[in-house]
């Protein structure tokens, strides 16, 4: 069989095309939407946090008593990783804010109904 015969025979029609179809926003829910992107936001600055805190890690000079023993090193890895962790929970640093800010604009969510509020960072930390 000819392939542009079988290629035919497969063609379903399009069906008709509205301007609402092609509306990218249409029959999305604008609060999962914002709050998706919220998360998505503070996941990007977490692991910017982790990467500024290694970089920061490594201009500290620590030494063990025991410079066979690794597992200073390893307690001292855990302890940045989990202050990371918790600054990253309570709020950042605010970088999450504006990066929600302009992906909420380019997806056409209004800022005014779903700010971009929430946790601020504990200074104690």
């Amino acid at each position: 069989m000819d392939i542009s015969k079988l290629l035919l025979k497969s063609f379903v029609p399009p069906t008709e095309l509205t301007s609402k179809s092609l509306d990218p926003a249409a029959g999305r829910d604008d609060a999962k939407t914002a709050e998706g992107l919220k998360s998505v936001a503070r996941q990007f600055e977490t692991v910017l946090l982790h990467q500024v805190v290694k970089q920061m890690k490594e201009t500290v000079d620590y030494s063990s008593l025991d410079e066979e023993d690794e597992s200073g090193e390893q307690v001292n890895s855990m302890y940045w990783s989990f202050m990371t962790d918790a600054i990253g929970r309570q709020g950042g640093f605010g970088v999450w804010k504006s990066l929600y800010e302009g992906l909420a604009g380019q997806q056409g969510i209004d800022l005014e109904k779903y700010p971009a509020d929430g946790m601020v960072l504990d200074e104690r930390l």
